[in-house]
C-alpha cells in the first residue's frame, strides 16, 4: 500500500510538470531572453524569466521583442523604431557640419545644404546664386547702426496729427546729420544693401526715380508702400525730409517721399541697394524749414531697435551686405 501510494503521487507530479514547458508561465508573448545576462532577470514586457537570464548585448523596452523572443545581437529595440547597425533613425535626415536642412534645399552625401535653396552633390559644392561674391561687411562697419533721433521738445501731445518742436531750435533751418566712411580697396566700387527703419512724417519730392510704386490705404488716402526715391528736389520743405547722400558716386536718396504731405507719421522698414566707391562718405540727414515736426502720436515702435525719443521722429540705418560691383 505505501509503495503504490508513493508511485501515484509521483505520476501526478510528472503530469503537472509536462503541462508547462520550460517550467514558467507564459506572460503575454514576452518570450525568454537569451543567455548571457543576470540570472533570473525578467523582460520589460512581463515575459518569462530566462533560465540563464538577461539578453546577449541588448534588452527589450516598452514591449515584447520581435519574433524569436529576443532582441538582435548588439542593438536595442525601442518604442516605434529600431537602431540599425552603426546608425540611428532620423526625422527627415541629418544635416552635415555647416549645413541647415529644410531651408529650401537638402543635404546629400558628402555636401552641405545652403540657405539659398541649392543642393550639394556627393563630394562637391554647388552655389545657388550668381553675380559678384560678397565682400566683408567690415568695410561699411562705421555705417552700421547710423541713426538720427529728432526728439520732441517739452511734453508732446498724443492727439491725432499733433506736432511738437524740435528739441534743438535752429531759427527755422533745422538740420541734423550723421556721417560714416566706407573703406575697401582703392579704386573699387561696391553695391551696399541697407535696411532703413524709423518713424517719419511724409514729404513730397519732385522728379527723381521711383523703382517701387505700390501703395497702401491710410486715412482714406493712397500712400507709397516704399517711399524711396533716387534724386529729385524737395517740393515741400516745411515737411521734414529724411535722406542719405553719398559723395562717390555723388547721389541723394530720399527715404520718406510719400508723394504727398499731411499731419501723419509712418513706420519705415525696407531695404535698398546703393552704389558706393571705396573711401566714400555716406551721410544720413534730417532737414526741416520750420521749428515743428509731426510727433509720434501713434506711438509706433519697431522690433529690434530702440523707439523714438520723447515721441519724436528717427531713422536708423543698418548694413545688410556688401558686394563688389
Amino acid at each position: 500500500m505505501q509503495t503504490s501510494s508513493l508511485c501515484a503521487l509521483l505520476c501526478v507530479a510528472a503530469l503537472a510538470c509536462s503541462s508547462e514547458p520550460g517550467g514558467t508561465p507564459d506572460a503575454g508573448q514576452g518570450g525568454a531572453a537569451a543567455f548571457g545576462g543576470a540570472a533570473g532577470a525578467p523582460t520589460a514586457s512581463g515575459g518569462a524569466t530566462s533560465a540563464n537570464g538577461g539578453s546577449f548585448g541588448g534588452s527589450t523596452v516598452a514591449g515584447a521583442p520581435s519574433s524569436g523572443g529576443s532582441p538582435s545581437s548588439g542593438g536595442t529595440t525601442s518604442s516605434g523604431g529600431a537602431t540599425t547597425s552603426g546608425g540611428a533613425p532620423s526625422s527627415g535626415g541629418l544635416a552635415t557640419t555647416g549645413g541647415v536642412p529644410g531651408a529650401g534645399g537638402s543635404v546629400m552625401s558628402g555636401g552641405t545644404s545652403a540657405m539659398n535653396g541649392s543642393t550639394t552633390s556627393s563630394g562637391g559644392t554647388q552655389t545657388g546664386t550668381g553675380g559678384s561674391p560678397p565682400v566683408d561687411v567690415a568695410i561699411a562697419a562705421a555705417l552700421d547702426g547710423l541713426r538720427i533721433d529728432d526728439a520732441c521738445g517739452g511734453t508732446p501731445a498724443t492727439t491725432e496729427g499733433a506736432t511738437c518742436t524740435h528739441s534743438m531750435l535752429t531759427n527755422n533751418q533745422f538740420k541734423a546729420t550723421k556721417q560714416a566712411g566706407i573703406t575697401g580697396t582703392s579704386g573699387a566700387s561696391y553695391d551696399l544693401t541697407l535696411r532703413i527703419r524709423g518713424v517719419v512724417e511724409p514729404t513730397n519730392i519732385e522728379g527723381g526715380t521711383r523703382a517701387e510704386t505700390s501703395t497702401f490705404m491710410y486715412k482714406n488716402m493712397s500712400w507709397r508702400q516704399t517711399p524711396y526715391t533716387v534724386g529729385g528736389t524737395v517740393k515741400a520743405p516745411d515737411y521734414q525730409v529724411w535722406r542719405i547722400s553719398v559723395d562717390k558716386p555723388a547721389q541723394t536718396y530720399f527715404l520718406n517721399d510719400y508723394q504727398k504731405t499731411g499731419h501723419y507719421v509712418f513706420k519705415l522698414d525696407y531695404q535698398v541697394t546703393i552704389p558706393v566707391a571705396a573711401d566714400a562718405k555716406v551721410t544720413l540727414e534730417c532737414a526741416d524749414s520750420n521749428e515743428r515736426q509731426i510727433d509720434n502720436y501713434e506711438r509706433y515702435a519697431l522690433d529690434g531697435i530702440p523707439g523714438s525719443m520723447n515721441l519724436g521722429q528717427f531713422v536708423q540705418v543698418n548694413v545688410v551686405s556688401v558686394k563688389a560691383r
